[in-house]
């Protein structure tokens, strides 16, 4: 039963995030129909339709017949420069259609092992600093049962395997398994 219900919770976490993006998808969609319809515009205004292709009844097999479509290219052209500046956080966009950075702060699981019969807590606390920073991993006591406390910290935009196991008592070798695990994060400066 508590499958489902964590099963219902992620569903709802994914429809609520979707829900927040609405307003920037929107407001992308937006802003290429806008740009079309002025281009449209002023490209209608400043020259007419009276030209050698507007006069023939039949293009099919002419290569005269094929133009480019100058609207479509000023689009594409305003939506790279829109794209790039939403992921590089540049100031020639407006700061809320700016993607969110990497993680950075501290965070912390907690995993459940099972060996010869017996169960065992033990947390994991993971620190994520700036590149270019020299940070240590957090301090943490052992513990006491066989599971053994680890902690961990890397810098944004990379990722480290940490074997859970490497400074437990009993390990893979001796049987042991993770039957569990809950996170929880800190989300200083970041939307979580």
């Amino acid at each position: 039963m508590t499958l489902i219900a964590d099963l219902w919770a992620e569903l709802y976490a994914v429809l609520t995030t979707l829900l927040g993006a609405t307003p920037y998808i929107i407001g992308y969609v937006l802003l290429i129909l806008l740009c079309g319809f002025i281009w449209s515009t002023i490209k209608r205004m400043l020259t007419p339709k009276s030209d050698y292709g507007s006069l023939k009844t039949v293009t099919f097999g002419d290569e005269s017949s094929v133009t480019s479509d100058t609207v479509a290219s000023v689009v594409s052209i305003v939506l790279i420069f829109v794209l790039w500046g939403t992921f590089t956080g540049s100031k020639f966009l407006p700061g809320f259609m700016h993607v969110p950075g990497a993680y950075e702060g501290t965070s912390s699981f907690t995993y459940t092992v099972e060996a010869d019969g017996q169960s065992d807590d033990a947390t994991v606390a993971i620190t994520v600093f700036p590149t270019g920073e020299d940070v240590a991993a957090p301090a943490i006591e052992a513990g006491d049962g066989f599971a053994k406390n680890d902690a961990l910290a890397l810098p944004i935009y990379r990722s480290e395997l940490l074997r859970v196991d490497r400074n437990d008592e009993l390990g893979r070798a001796e049987g042991a398994q993770i039957t569990a695990s809950r996170w929880s994060v800190d989300c200083a400066g970041w939307a979580c």
